[in-house]
């Protein structure tokens, strides 16, 4: 297992591996043990966000935004000139159509695309959403319903895509995970 690095994010490939996103870049296993550098060496990969076989990938972070298209074998950069800026805390890919994906962009708020990241639409602004989210999740059957948590804001939800949220839990979480299956 790679050391010395703050651990971020852990998600499942679609072949069934383990990537591992850190500050310092991006890792790979197949058995959960032994761990290997898949790329974006000294760069922070805070997000991971998967999707079935065939649909696109993408690690978000500090200044990091990159989808693969074939399963995390390799990474594109996406520089979207709509995206007000790259330090993205948040980012969630919807299950029910993984070309739409919502980032959070530090001291911009929350913005949507509906095509794998290329271009991007404000959805809620800094001033009336919390700035401490740290975890995003679509969840349901569409597109719309999306989970925002932060450390002191608690978990809120939104209903409309991202345009509004309402406070549903209390609770200070710095991540969350969904079971869209469940």
């Amino acid at each position: 297992m790679p050391t010395g690095e703050h651990v971020h994010s852990l998600a499942v490939t679609a072949d069934g591996g383990l990537l591992l996103g850190l500050h310092g870049g991006l890792y790979r296993s197949d058995d959960g043990e032994s761990w290997t550098l898949a790329g974006l060496s000294g760069e922070d990969a805070m997000v991971i966000a998967t999707a079935e076989e065939g649909d696109p990938m993408f690690v978000a972070g500090h200044e990091v935004l990159y989808r693969s298209d074939d399963d995390g074998e390799t990474l594109t950069p996406l520089s979207p000139a709509d995206l007000p800026g790259m330090d993205i805390h948040g980012f969630a890919q919807a299950p029910s159509d993984p070309q739409v994906v919502y980032a959070f962009v530090v001291g911009h708020g929350l913005f949507a695309s509906g095509d794998a990241g290329e271009t991007w639409e404000p959805r809620a602004s800094i001033e009336v959403i919390p700035r401490d989210v740290f975890g995003l999740a679509v969840v349901g059957s569409d597109d719309e319903t999306v989970i925002m948590v932060g450390p002191e804001s608690g978990v809120q939800r939104s209903m409309d895509g991202g345009r509004s949220f309402q406070r549903v839990l209390e609770t200070p979480s710095g991540a969350g995970a969904v079971d869209d299956k469940a």
